[in-house]
């Protein structure tokens, strides 16, 4: 049955498993620490874990790293662009979330007590301004160096296996 999909679809049922996961957790009013956020991962794991594994038990598979690697990417690249997109585009779509977390940030500068308040006020000014820009890039790297890592491990461990 796995042979059936390909990478990229792989990664299109992940990406969507993930984004429909994080409405989930949205719209049930779930704190945004919450530990079921994690539930997300694991599906990102599972995808590339099983576009891995479809490559690997497939007649075209090579045996070498750099073929079976690709095939992960392939999977994981495609996770992070819904998964980055749908970040960019709901944030975008909700200000309040740039408002919230600039009171914190407000309170952290001013705990510090080693800037005055109107380099306060222009530090916040610009955390509001490139809030969503700043939530995109730590996303786009924290998706390709989790799914390089996993892609790498899986690529080991099945091939060990095999």
């Amino acid at each position: 049955m796995l042979r059936k999909f390909t990478s990229t679809h792989i990664g299109l049922i992940t990406g969507t498993l993930m984004l429909l996961h994080a409405l989930f957790l949205y719209y049930n009013d779930f704190p945004m620490d919450t530990p079921l956020q994690y539930i997300a991962y694991f599906f990102y794991a599972t995808g590339i874990f099983l576009a891995v594994l479809r490559y690997r038990q497939s007649p075209e598979c090579s045996g070498k790293f750099a073929d079976m690697f690709g095939q992960g990417f392939r999977a994981f690249i495609v996770v992070t662009l819904i998964m980055v997109s749908f970040i960019g585009i709901f944030s975008s779509m909700h200000p309040e979330f740039a408002q919230e977390t600039s009171v914190e940030y407000r309170k952290d500068l001013e705990a510090k007590k080693d800037k005055t308040p109107a380099e306060i006020d222009t530090e916040v000014a610009t955390f509001k301004k490139q809030y969503t820009i700043r939530l995109v890039s730590s996303s786009i790297f924290g998706y390709l160096f989790l799914g390089s890592v996993a892609t790498a491990l899986f690529t080991v461990i099945i091939n060990k296996r095999n």
